[in-house]
C-alpha cells in the first residue's frame, strides 16, 4: 500500500503552537518573521524539516545566508532548538497513529 503522508493539520498545529511560543514577547524584523513563516509552511507541508533545510532556499531567498543571516547566534540556536522540539513531537504523533 501507498505509504500516507504525515497528517497535516497535525504538523501545522504543532509548528504553529511551538513557534508562536518561541516568538511571543520578542520583536522580529519583517524578514525574520517571513522567514519563521516559510518554516512553519515547510513543517506543514512535509512534517518535519531537516536543519540544514534553513541554509536553502527559500530561506536563502530572504536573506543570502539563511538563518544565521537574520538571527543573532543564540537566536539561530534557539531556532534550531525549537525545530527539533516539532520534529520529534511530529514524529512521534506520526508512530503512534501508524504513519
Amino acid at each position: 500500500s501507498a505509504r500516507r503522508k504525515p497528517p497535516i493539520p497535525a504538523a501545522r498545529a504543532a509548528a504553529k503552537r511551538t513557534f508562536s511560543k518561541y516568538l511571543d514577547g520578542k520583536t522580529f524584523s519583517g524578514d525574520q518573521i517571513e522567514f519563521v513563516n516559510y518554516l512553519v509552511e515547510m513543517l506543514t507541508e512535509n512534517g518535519v524539516v531537516d536543519s540544514r533545510a534553513l541554509f536553502e532556499s527559500p530561506f536563502t531567498d530572504v536573506h543570502v545566508k539563511g538563518l544565521e543571516g537574520l538571527f543573532t547566534p543564540e537566536e539561530s540556536k534557539d531556532i534550531l532548538r525549537t525545530l527539533e522540539r516539532v520534529n520529534r513531537i511530529v514524529v512521534a504523533r506520526n508512530v503512534a497513529v501508524g504513519v
